[in-house]
């Protein structure tokens, strides 16, 4: 991907960029045409959204860059405009395998991004499970919860007293802690699924955390953070 997208503006540089290229294909692909053209570019970005046994497909993002001469004129000197260009499409590579080895079997193509959105496809998932404790413990395990947040949004000697993993933001600050859900998972150890309301300078705005708490000698700390709620949280948190 490197290879293809960042193509330097020199010629010299441009003729070892497709030796480089060359070496993925493992021998030169025949070209009819001539006057192959290329212009200085950029990879931004890319990610592989899905492959065959045959081919792979990207998301790529990439930036082109442009000049044009800008003739003399009345009490002006010539000079030289620049422009640059982001573009963004899916980008399939076709490939091949001999041995354990892969190569390119054939030039790359471009096609339009049409949907990425996987709108009502995507799984659904509600906020519905009650934990399975006593009453007194979820007090616990809830003003730990509200201490470990609070320090997410403070300063970093406290929140590493609380937790491993957790990554500080002071720019915000806790509004509210609207989900919690836990569930013994061994002895003085339990998951967490919470969902707190944060505020910074964009407003408010809904966070996600699952996490494991552990109860060391009479203190708790969290540990092992996604910020993904799945399903199958949920069903491992029902009673």
């Amino acid at each position: 991907m490197k290879t293809y997208f960042n193509v330097p503006s020199d010629a010299a540089g441009q003729e070892k960029n497709q030796v480089l290229l060359s070496a993925f294909y493992g021998q030169a692909l025949p070209i009819a045409a001539q006057g192959q053209q290329k212009n200085t570019s950029q990879l931004t970005a890319s990610e592989l959204l899905h492959f065959t046994d045959s081919s792979a497909t990207y998301l790529v993002s990439y930036t082109t860059t442009t000049q044009k001469t800008i003739p003399a004129s009345k009490g002006k000197k010539a000079s030289v405009q620049k422009s640059s260009n982001t573009t963004n499409t899916l980008f399939k590579v076709p490939y091949a395998k001999v041995g354990e080895k892969y190569y390119v079997s054939s030039f790359p193509t471009f096609e339009d991004i049409t949907a990425l959105n996987a709108g009502k496809a995507a799984p659904l998932l509600s906020l519905d499970a009650m934990t399975n404790l006593s009453k007194s413990k979820e007090n616990q395990l809830n003003a730990f919860v509200k201490s470990l947040l609070e320090a997410k949004t403070k300063n970093k000697e406290s929140l590493d007293l609380l937790s491993k993993g957790l990554g500080l933001s002071t720019s915000e600050e806790l509004a509210s802690i609207d989900y919690t859900n836990y569930k013994s998972v061994g002895k003085d150890k339990y998951k967490a699924v919470i969902q707190a309301t944060f505020k910074n300078s964009l407003g408010t705005h809904p966070e996600n955390y699952v996490f494991t708490i552990e109860k060391i000698n009479n203190t708790y700390f969290a540990r092992d953070f996604s910020n993904v709620i799945t399903a199958k949280d949920m069903e491992t948190t029902k009673g």
